[in-house]
């Protein structure tokens, strides 16, 4: 059970709060609890039996249901009365954050949690609104992106800046990886050659590999050509996992040098660079497990450095 829960002054002032108003104070009540409830978490996707709400709020079950119903319509949640769970549609970027970063311990729960949830209706909808703020993995047993509901979710926020949601939402419709970026160098199929005969043992391994580089760096625009492929392959077949090319990933976000922190300006965060060669990823992978240096200031970046550098001596003379 969660100690506490936040809310947004907008839930009174946003668009979606004055519609929830409109709807009367019983879905005032019903939206709050769906904030609140005792069984939510921080994601707002969790099981919820109409009569519990009818139970806390003083309703009957067919009054709840109806409610849900209501609010479902002016896009505050989704309700799957089949399954009887909820999704409270902002309730994630208030309780989380609208950005996390890929070390944030917030995001390891966010994913924990995300993979914990059934087979339900929404979760291609969950997924297409937090996937890159949250950072969460994709799952094959739910519909993939480009069969997820076309239709944007109204939220508190979202709503007032209309234009520019549609605006971004364009601009994610990018090519799913993998349909058609393998064709030449690997198969889009994994598993198979072009020619449908021949197995490709790495396919799978460099979607993966390069989709967590796209949601970690941000760059969901990014193309998987055939030097990005071919730099993943080589490292693979030079015997590193996937996983460990994935801690590559997630060590280069802890380079302040390759995050933009340099004389230039410019991030050097491309898959090219973190998988050029052995030298590369054996960098990288070392950074996986240094403090996140990126954003502090030059004093506190000295610090952390020689306090991680003691901590290395000290265990290494320890071993001896």
């Amino acid at each position: 059970m969660r100690d506490y829960g936040k809310i947004s002054p907008k839930f009174w002032t946003g668009n979606t709060g004055r519609e929830i108003r409109k709807a009367g104070q019983e879905a005032q009540l019903v939206a709050l609890y769906l904030m609140t409830c005792p069984g939510a978490n921080m994601l707002g996707v969790y099981y919820l039996p109409a009569p519990h709400v009818a139970h806390a709020t003083g309703s009957t079950p067919e009054g709840a249901l109806k409610v849900l119903r209501s609010l479902a319509a002016i896009g505050f949640c989704t309700y799957d009365e089949g399954s009887e769970w909820v999704w409270v549609h902002e309730m994630a970027a208030y309780q989380v954050g609208e950005q996390l970063k890929p070390t944030d311990n917030r995001a390891k729960g966010a994913e924990k949690e995300w993979l914990g949830f059934p087979k339900l209706p929404f979760l291609s909808a969950f997924y297409e609104r937090y996937k890159d703020a949250l950072f969460l993995p994709e799952r094959h047993d739910i519909a993939p992106p480009s069969e997820a509901p076309s239709k944007p979710l109204r939220s508190q926020e979202q709503e007032q800046e209309q234009e520019q949601e549609q605006e971004q939402e364009n601009n994610s419709k990018v090519e799913p990886v993998g349909s058609t970026a393998l064709d030449s160098p690997v198969d889009s199929k994994p598993g198979t050659s072009k020619n449908g005969s021949t197995p490709n043992r790495y396919a799978d391994d460099i979607h993966r590999v390069f989709g967590h580089w796209q949601r970690v760096m941000r760059h969901p625009q990014a193309k998987l050509d055939g030097k990005r492929i071919s730099r993943i392959r080589d490292r693979l077949k030079d015997g590193y996992t996937a996983d460990q090319l994935i801690a590559a990933v997630d060590g280069c976000t802890r380079s302040p040098h390759h995050m933009g922190e340099n004389d230039r300006s410019t991030r050097y965060d491309d898959i090219e660079l973190i998988c050029r060669d052995a030298k590369h990823v054996d960098q990288f992978l070392r950074l996986a497990d240094a403090p996140d240096l990126t954003g502090m200031s030059a004093a506190a970046r000295r610090t952390a450095t020689a306090a991680q550098k003691w901590l290395s001596s000290e265990e290494s003379g320890n071993a001896h």
